[in-house]
């Protein structure tokens, strides 16, 4: 009795999820570093032209894919593919609807990128940087907060903010705008798509209504940065 036990103490414990604290540390060190590359040492000067050629772009998501694959590995002590797979990725018809009208409606007021790359260049790149970011912030930020944070809506305020203090690492929204529209950002940001895409993924329980609502966003302002008439 004692060893079967000590052996079902032991599995529990295996089970049991990592505290929040060194995860949110591993959230915060990976939003300072790409800070750092993009702004201090300059190597997101060309990110908003949305060009294969460009490294960091690639940098900058495979490093939050990458990130955020492992940071769920790691909280929940599971290897990358059952962690990925846990996120869901299938969700009821009306989160999609909710995602479809919501992405498409703030796209339309998004405002316009400095895109040069090519129609099907610029729509795998946005592929690529949706993916990314809903990996890391809903996937694994928001799932995380959710779980540990007992008031719903202290987890899509916490989910919302940490989202918007990261667009703060393009060298773009850092340099290129003053000091009071990098504020408004700060909150629009937050508003308009940390939060609803927090709140898609936690009513709906999977990664797939963000990222929908994410990615038709993305895809609204690049149709309209790129001046494409229907």
């Amino acid at each position: 009795v004692l060893l079967d036990t000590a052996a079902r103490v032991r599995q529990e414990e295996a089970e049991e999820p990592m505290s929040l604290a060194p995860l949110l540390i591993f959230a915060s060190t990976m939003i300072f570093a790409l800070f750092f590359l993009s702004n201090i040492v300059g190597l997101g000067n060309q990110e908003y032209y949305y060009q294969s050629s460009d490294p960091f772009f690639f940098y900058r998501r495979v490093g939050l894919l990458v990130a955020g694959i492992a940071g769920l590995s790691l909280y929940y002590r599971q290897n990358p593919w059952s962690a990925l797979k846990n996120l869901n990725f299938r969700t009821p018809l009306h989160y999609v609807l909710i995602a479809l009208v919501w992405g498409i409606l703030v796209g339309l007021q998004s405002p316009s990128q400095r895109i040069s790359g090519n129609l099907y260049e610029v729509f795998a790149l946005t592929m690529l940087h949706v993916l990314a970011e809903e990996i890391f912030f809903r996937g694994f930020i928001t799932r995380i907060l959710a779980e540990r944070l007992e008031e719903f809506g202290l987890a899509l305020l916490g989910s919302g903010l940490i989202y918007g203090v990261y667009h703060i690492t393009y060298q773009s929204f850092w340099f290129d705008t003053e000091f009071w529209m990098k504020w408004y950002w700060m909150g629009a940001i937050p508003a308009f798509a940390g939060i609803p895409y927090a709140w898609l993924y936690i009513k709906s329980k999977s990664i797939l209504a963000p990222f929908i609502a994410h990615l038709m966003v993305s895809l609204t302002m690049m149709w309209m940065s790129m001046g494409i008439q229907l």
